[in-house]
């Protein structure tokens, strides 16, 4: 649990590095009630803040998580990333999202 916890709050501060109003500003939210830092970013682009967060965890964290390949529709090896449970309702667009995160390194 240690573990999840540094991994949690290392990803969360380098994705806060990344997110930022125009005046520098975090775009990270804070509880109301503790005035902590949230997991919550606003506004937050999706598709910036989700590949963002994948580069973050398969570069500085990759070794606590499932790595899968990807191959394309001939057959061949078209990179990898961090495997994800997707939400099911957006079913249609998994392959949409897998190819927006694939890394070739």
């Amino acid at each position: 649990m240690q573990e999840v916890k540094r991994v949690e709050v290392d990803v969360l501060s380098r994705i806060d590095g990344l997110h930022r109003d125009e005046d520098g500003s975090s775009k990270r939210m804070t509880h109301y009630e503790s005035g902590l830092p949230s997991e919550c970013f606003y506004p937050v682009d999706f598709f910036a803040f989700y590949k963002d967060l994948h580069d973050q965890i398969y570069d500085h964290h990759r070794g606590g998580f499932v790595i899968s390949g990807h191959e394309n529709e001939y057959g061949v090896d078209d990179g990898e990333f961090v495997d994800c449970i997707f939400n099911p309702r957006q079913k249609k667009r998994h392959n949409e999202y897998i190819k927006m995160i694939l890394r070739y390194d």
